[in-house]
């Protein structure tokens, strides 16, 4: 059940994210062992969160959205990461083309603890060539991407927690 959960959730993601979420072209894209494409989003609050400004941690990138439900298998996930290894590790969860007011809504009734942005147009997911979702972006202390990681399932914790690790030491 819960593979035709994740098989429906990245077709279902593919087939959103490659009818235009984003738009625009390319000019920068996410590829390992290169430096993470900047951005700059709102959070669910309306301050502005930029990736530099995190620039000597181990970033943690969530893509994810509302309706996925993987993602929201996935999430008590990335957020016990973000317990375990804060301070050295900062996890922002990217929403994926939703509006304010129902991720703000989800967020809220989840009780979710992460730092939520808003990816209202897809641009950044664009830039990280988030084919399919949930996916986990790992950003060295250099701002180099180490990780990309797509899905959810059994383990996830484990196996970003073993590279989060060794960045963070």
């Amino acid at each position: 059940m819960v593979a035709r959960f994740s098989a429906c959730c990245i077709a279902s993601g593919l087939i959103f994210l490659f009818s235009g979420c984003g738009g625009g072209r390319r000019t920068e894209s996410a590829q390992i062992g290169r430096p993470a494409p900047e951005f700059q989003l709102r959070d669910l609050s309306g301050a502005t969160v930029s990736l530099s400004q995190f620039r000597g941690k181990v970033v943690v990138l969530d893509f994810w959205a509302t309706w996925c439900q993987p993602c929201r298998q996935s999430m008590p996930e990335m957020e016990k990461l973000q317990d375990r290894y804060s301070p050295g590790m900062i996890l922002l969860a990217i929403n994926l083309a939703e509006s304010a007011d129902q991720v703000r809504s989800y967020v809220s009734r989840e009780k979710i603890r992460s730092r939520v942005l808003l990816d209202e147009d897809g641009t950044v997911g664009n830039a990280y060539q988030t084919t399919a979702i949930p996916m986990q972006v790992i950003i060295d202390r250099d701002g180099i991407v180490r990780n990309i990681s797509v899905g959810g399932g059994f383990g996830l914790g484990r196996r970003l927690g073993t590279d989060i690790e060794r960045l963070i030491t």
